[in-house]
């Protein structure tokens, strides 16, 4: 299955056939985000009208909204192993929740502007968060604890990915910029794509060492 936006509604298509099998209505303002999760057996949607609320793709039945007052999310991921669900929101916060009870778990105060995206290492011991103050951070979804602030963008970040072994986390920016980060190592490695806006940067090999720049990292703690 495959979902996809339409304004006020979300849609839930058989990606073989091309038939939209459930259109889940319920938000009141536009739905900017969705995601399944890991099984595939429930459906997230971000909306501006401040409540994320989930689904059963199979059905399109709502299952639950996120409970208590919450900003304009930007974007919600689930960890891998489905126990977790993250909302971006507006107020530059980054929100934790079960979303078995949908009960609120944590907020994470990413950034003093909005979060655009948000994003769990492989193995789910990590959170990344991308910002308008052109930062991203590294979280522990745990505890909540900030890790690792990372600085550089010149502009929003507008997407965080990590690799699959969870060593390297990319950032893509406004600026026309990508760049890698060493996690383990605490140090920056930074192909600079100049030109080329961040919905493109999927897919474009980095520079070779000689090119790389490095800088340090900022922390918070």
């Amino acid at each position: 299955m495959r979902a996809a936006l339409s304004w006020l509604t979300a849609r839930v298509w058989d990606p073989a056939t091309g038939e939209c099998l459930h259109t889940l209505t319920g938000h009141t303002s536009e739905v900017v985000a969705v995601a399944f999760s890991p099984d595939g057996r429930l459906l997230a949607t971000a909306s501006q009208n401040k409540r994320a609320q989930l689904w059963d793709p199979a059905t399109g039945e709502r299952l639950r909204k996120l409970k208590g007052k919450i900003s304009e999310d930007m974007a919600v991921a689930f960890s891998p192993d489905g126990r977790l669900l993250v909302t971006a929101s507006k107020d530059g916060t980054a929100r934790l929740w079960d979303p078995a009870t949908g009960e609120r778990l944590r907020t994470l105060p990413a950034t003093d502007l909005r979060v655009d995206h948000v994003a769990f290492s492989p193995d789910g011991t990590l959170l990344a968060t991308g910002g308008a103050d052109g930062m991203a951070g590294v979280w522990d979804p745990a505890t909540g604890e900030c890790l690792h602030t990372l600085t550089g963008h010149t502009g929003e970040v507008v997407a965080v990915a990590f690799s699959p072994d969870g060593r390297l986390l990319a950032s893509a920016g406004s600026d026309g910029t990508a760049r890698l980060w060493d996690l383990p190592g605490r140090s920056v490695l930074i192909p600079v794509v100049p030109g080329v806006h961040p919905e493109r940067l999927e897919g474009r090999p980095a520079r070779s060492g000689s090119e790389r720049q490095r800088e340090g990292i900022d922390c918070d703690r």
